[in-house]
């Protein structure tokens, strides 16, 4: 038994170690992707109030004068004011610096062959840790890459348990697949 789950958890290690081949470069991207998303979603709505802005409306008051320097130990000063069009301007801006970005990590990627020589990987949400749980917790397993059940932890909604109920390999009404 000890034998076996020694080689099922190093057999297990050896396939995630292959998964990892540029993983890290696909969840950048992924992770610009997303941001780009979000800040493009932000400066879309603060344009469209910012442009929505009566031209008539009364002039705002002046703001107030700046504090003087804080001193070493001081506690933080009170965060200067940024106006409307001072602060549209760095939301374009930081939505023209994610898309460079997200360009650049994009080329970063190679188009991967998988063959005998060439391991290509895959994402970490297709191959997450098997020692870690969704939320980041290790499983029994983690510092011994043990492979016995109950010491990894089983990812039972990912495209591959899917695939296996699609293919009729194991019952529905298995609890591997709920």
């Amino acid at each position: 038994m000890a034998s076996t789950n020694c080689a099922l958890g190093r057999e297990l290690l050896n396939l995630y170690e292959h998964d990892l081949a540029g993983q890290a470069e696909r969840d950048r991207l992924v992770a610009l992707q997303n941001e780009l998303e979000q800040s493009r979603v932000q400066y879309q709505l603060f344009n469209r109030i910012y442009l929505g802005l009566s031209a008539y409306r009364p002039p705002a008051s002046p703001p107030p004068p700046s504090s003087p320097p804080v001193a070493a130990n001081a506690p933080p000063a009170a965060p200067q004011q940024v106006s409307l069009g001072e602060r549209n301007n760095e939301l374009r801006e930081k939505v023209e610096l994610l898309e460079v970005a997200v360009a650049e990590a994009a080329a970063a990627i190679d188009i991967c062959v998988p063959s005998d020589t060439n391991t290509c990987g895959r994402s970490s949400q297709q191959a997450p840790n098997p020692w870690k749980a969704a939320n980041g917790q290790s499983c029994a397993g983690d510092n011994t890459w043990e492979a016995l059940e109950g010491t990894y932890c089983g990812y039972w909604g990912s495209e591959v348990c899917s695939l296996v109920r699609t293919l009729a390999l194991i019952p529905t009404d298995n609890s591997l697949c709920p």
